[in-house]
This record gives C-alpha cells, structure tokens and sequence, in this order.
C-alpha cells in the first residue's frame, strides 16, 4: 500500500495493518484502496488510527463493499448503513453525477 496516498488522506495505519490488508488485496491493483477505506471507516479517526484489529476485521470480509452498495443508494434501497449512504450521496454530489 502506498504510505504517500495513506498520508495524503490523513491516515495514519501500522506496517503490521498494511501487510494484513495488502496480502488480503491478493494482487489486485485497486483492491488495497477500498480495503484501506473501510479500515479507515472502522478506525473512524481514533488513535492510533487504523490497526492490525481493524484490517483483519476487514481483510476477512465481513466489512467488504461492492459496487451495489452504490446501486443501492442510487436506488433508494435499504440495506445501507446511514453513514455509508452519506458518503455516496456526497460522492455522487462532488462528481455531478447524474
């Protein structure tokens, strides 16, 4: 994982999290950025920031998102924690998406 992009989004993540959540990205190039996101979601701002809890919570997939969750807002459906729902609906703001 890049400690440039982690640093630019004001995150701060220990080597031992980012090993779990870079094996978890299994070579996949953009895996390791939503992984990080939801670790970050989980830490949530706290000291020390995102830990090895946080990133085998995710790496083992019970905090994985998918493309429908977006579909999901868009959509009006439920099954989207409203925090999860916030930040689509800001992103979809921010893009002009239509």
């Amino acid at each position: 994982l890049d400690q440039l992009a982690i640093g630019l989004a004001g995150l701060k993540a220990s080597d031992e999290a980012l090993g779990i959540l870079a094996r978890a990205a299994d070579g996949d190039a953009r895996r390791p950025l939503n992984l990080l996101e939801i670790a970050a979601d989980l830490a949530d701002g706290a000291a020390p920031g995102i830990t090895a809890e946080h990133a085998t919570e995710v790496a083992q997939g019970a905090r994985r998102r998918s493309i429908k969750t977006v579909s999901r807002v868009v959509n009006a459906e439920p099954n989207v924690r409203d925090a999860t729902r916030e930040k689509v609906q800001r992103a979809i703001a921010e893009l002009n998406y239509r």
